[in-house]
């Protein structure tokens, strides 16, 4: 896990109740029974559990493929796209 690029992965603090975290150190605990050799960590076994949640939730809400990006909020201001036809003020060009 040390070499990887710095870029790679972004920090995300989150606050967990004990008992979360108790059950994040005996998934840790059975990855490294079942899986000798990957030498997890909590991190780790947080981000695989994390991981596999997303996947199956996209699955199961909104099909195989879907793509999971943010959408926009409601009333949220959208940016104007700039069209060829239009002048830099949004007036539409005069046509001569």
């Amino acid at each position: 896990m040390g070499d990887r690029a710095s870029g790679e992965y972004q920090l995300f603090n989150h606050r967990l109740p004990v008992e979360t975290l108790s059950r994040l150190h005996r998934y840790r605990d059975y990855l490294n029974q079942t899986q000798p050799g990957i030498d997890a960590n909590v991190s780790m076994a947080a981000r695989m559990l994390l991981f596999r949640a997303l996947d199956q939730g996209r699955t199961r809400l909104i099909g195989p493929t879907a793509d999971l990006r943010p959408q926009p909020r409601v009333g949220a201001r959208m940016p104007r796209l700039s069209l060829h036809n239009e002048t830099k003020s949004g007036l539409p060009r005069k046509r001569v």
